[in-house]
């Protein structure tokens, strides 16, 4: 186990994120450094595991993803599957 470098709380060994400059940080401390950085309009590095697989916002729900599973929209920028699910059931 590892402490979240933020919260101080536990997370397991395979939930570790890293932010920028922290080592260890749990999801729910990633994704509210990801929703600061995007308040404040700046580039933030989110990754975690092995290979390094990079995280991201979607833009509408603010909920953290993996980048491969964002589907970029030309218009609307980078979505979840639920949220493109939601703007395609609205008919746009």
């Amino acid at each position: 186990m590892k402490i979240c470098e933020i919260c101080k709380k536990a997370i397991l060994e395979d939930e570790v994120f890293k932010v920028d400059e922290h080592e260890s940080v749990c999801f729910k401390c990633a994704e509210a450094e990801a929703l600061k950085a995007k308040e404040e309009k700046r580039e933030i590095q989110i990754t975690r595991g092995e290979f390094a697989e990079a995280w991201n916002l979607c833009q509408w729900c603010d909920s953290l993803f993996l980048e491969s599973e964002l589907q970029g929209e030309r218009d609307l920028g980078c979505l979840c599957g639920q949220c493109i699910s939601a703007i395609s059931f609205r008919g746009e």
